[in-house]
C-alpha cells in the first residue's frame, strides 16, 4: 500500500503514543488518514486470508467491526489472553508518562502545507523516543503529537505540535520539530491518504 508522506501517518510519534493511537483507531475514535490507511491494509490482508473476495466488501464490513464495537473487543480480549492488561484501553495513564510537555507554536499566520516526517521522527528520536547509537536506552514515554496536521489553517500564536520528553535538555528537538513545518499563505488541495497498491 503506497500512502502520503507529505506528513506523518496520524497525531502521534513515539512508543507510548503510538500505542495509544492504534488503540483509539480500533475504538473508532483514530485520526482519519490512519483510520483510511489500516482499513485498506486491514481489507488486503483478509483477502489474502481468504476471508473475503472483493476489496470493497472486505472494507465495508471491518469498517462496521470498528463502528460496533468489535474490533477493540476482540483486542481487548488478545491482550487478556497474552497476559497484558486490558484497563490500558480505557485508560491512558497507564501507558509511560514524560515528565515535560513542550508546546510548538505556529509563529506565523497560515496553512499547514507540509510535514516532513523524517523530521518528526529525528525529533522524537532526539527526545529519547528512538536510538542514536546502540548503546541508547529508549523512552517509551517520549514522542511527539501533531496538533496541526496538513491542510490546517493557523495563527501565530496556535500550537501546532507538542513535545513528550523525560529529558531536560530538549531544545535541539525543539528546533528540529519546528522546523519540519513548513507553513504557506495558500491552502494546499487536499491529497488521497491512500495513492496505490501493488500486489
Amino acid at each position: 500500500v503506497l500512502t502520503n508522506m507529505n506528513q506523518p501517518l496520524g497525531h502521534e510519534v513515539g512508543n507510548a503514543n503510538e500505542v495509544k493511537e492504534a488503540i483509539q483507531v480500533l475504538k473508532n475514535q483514530g485520526a482519519e488518514d490512519e483510520t483510511e490507511v489500516a482499513l485498506t491494509i486491514a481489507s488486503y490482508m483478509a483477502i489474502l486470508g481468504g476471508a473475503y473476495k472483493e476489496f470493497s466488501v472486505a472494507y465495508a464490513d471491518l469498517k462496521k467491526k470498528l463502528e460496533s464495537g468489535e474490533a477493540i473487543n476482540k483486542f481487548r480480549e488478545l491482550v487478556k489472553i497474552q497476559g497484558g492488561d486490558p484497563e490500558i484501553i480505557d485508560n491512558f495513564d497507564k501507558l509511560p508518562q514524560a515528565k515535560y510537555h513542550i508546546e510548538i507554536k505556529a509563529g506565523q499566520a497560515g496553512y499547514i502545507e507540509e510535514i516532513n516526517a523524517e523530521q518528526i521522527g529525528i525529533a522524537a528520536m532526539q527526545l529519547g523516543a528512538g536510538r542514536q547509537t546502540k548503546e541508547d536506552a529508549i523512552d517509551f514515554a517520549a514522542g511527539v503529537t501533531l496538533v496541526k496536521k496538513v491542510g490546517a489553517e493557523v495563527r501565530p500564536d496556535d500550537v501546532i505540535c507538542i513535545l513528550h520528553t523525560n529529558k531536560e535538555n530538549w531544545q535541539l528537538a525543539e528546533k528540529t520539530a519546528k522546523d519540519a513545518y513548513k507553513i504557506s499563505d495558500v491552502r494546499s488541495k487536499e491529497e488521497s491518504y491512500v495513492y496505490d497498491v501493488i500486489s
